[in-house]
């Protein structure tokens, strides 16, 4: 456990940077709207890409619980 736990802090510090870039440029996409932008009513064209993340976060999840547990 202890050979893992560097590498989990280094996981770690990666998601939250992660968090924060993303709070931040939604931030910054809310200050300034960018006005050229189409919205449509259905776009399934992002679905793959929302599927792997959600797996690859049960994944995660499943094997922390499975550590920890």
């Amino acid at each position: 456990m202890e050979s893992i736990s560097k590498i989990s802090l280094v996981a770690m510090i990666s998601i939250v940077t992660a968090i924060l870039y993303i709070i931040m440029s939604d931030i910054d996409e809310l200050a300034r709207p960018s006005l050229d932008k189409t919205l449509s009513l259905c776009d399934l064209s992002g679905f793959p890409y929302f599927y792997g993340i959600a797996s690859f976060m049960f994944e995660g999840n499943a094997v922390q619980l499975d550590i920890y547990g």
